[in-house]
């Protein structure tokens, strides 16, 4: 993961004109030496960079303005690498119920089931998805204390109630995991012979929603999802790309994924 650090006093931006010249809705002021995480940048030209922030310590995103994309005036601050360790959690969409068993709530004692309000995150240190719920296993506060709920830390909940996240992003279905920097590119050609528009730099630690993949020799050719906010990712106009299989792992539903690749002679 990283993290970008401010320099001086300046602003994000909702594109790469001058903060004079943009509404107070498409720029947020930053102080000097704040530090807000980030889970993707590139350098957009004209000594500029694009960002997407990331969530705070406490798993919330930051989105200032209702927006997580930004632009920074390049001198303005510096992108450093901050050391990520995987934290799962479990982050509730409505109010429902943890449930002893994944059957309907009404079928349920008292004692088996819990309600938990919309926009509860919670830290959990295993999950195994069965069918239409997810059963979890709750970890512990930053305080070091145990979560339980009427005294047991595994339950249920159903799974279009809840969403369960790596480092922040929703896991379900296939993702895509960068395991070093490296590239997007828009063929199995080498980096260098590439130019510019069919390339892409991608970040160690980031991780990509992926609707598809396929095994091309040493490649693999993905077509990307929608982020967080249930916009199509893409870049340079693109959302089908390729890239080197030993940089990355697929994973299903938060756990890697087995590929078989071919190597010519």
């Amino acid at each position: 993961m990283y993290a970008i650090k401010f320099n001086i006093d300046t602003w994000l931006k909702a594109s790469t004109a001058q903060g004079s010249q943009l509404s107070d809705d498409e720029r947020y002021f930053v102080d000097a030496e704040t530090v807000l995480p980030v889970t993707f940048y590139e350098s957009v030209g004209g000594n500029h960079l694009r960002i997407l922030l990331g969530r705070d310590a406490q798993g919330q995103q930051i989105n200032p303005k209702n927006r997580i994309e930004w632009y920074v005036y390049e001198p303005a601050a510096e992108i450093f690498r901050v050391p990520v360790v995987d934290a799962y959690a479990l982050e509730i969409n409505v109010d429902t119920w943890l449930k002893r068993k994944p059957i309907q709530s009404s079928q349920l004692a008292v004692d088996e089931k819990y309600s938990v309000t919309a926009n509860t995150l919670l830290p959990i240190v295993g999950f195994l998805i069965e069918q239409d719920h997810v059963k979890v296993t709750f970890g512990k506060t930053r305080e070091g204390q145990q979560i339980e709920f009427l005294g047991r830390n595994t339950w249920y909940v159903y799974k279009p109630h809840a969403d369960v996240l790596l480092n922040g992003l929703p896991i379900y279905g296939y993702a895509l995991r960068f395991d070093t920097d490296t590239w997007l590119k828009q063929s199995t050609s080498q980096v260098i012979d590439l130019p510019d528009d069919e390339k892409q730099f991608i970040p160690e630690r980031t991780l990509l929603p992926i609707t598809s993949f396929s095994i091309q020799g040493t490649h693999l050719k993905v077509t990307l999802g929608k982020d967080a906010n249930n916009q199509q990712l893409q870049f340079k106009g693109k959302n089908t790309w390729y890239v080197f299989a030993p940089h990355v792992t697929v994973l299903h539903n938060g756990i890697p994924y087995s590929i078989e690749l071919t190597t010519n002679a």
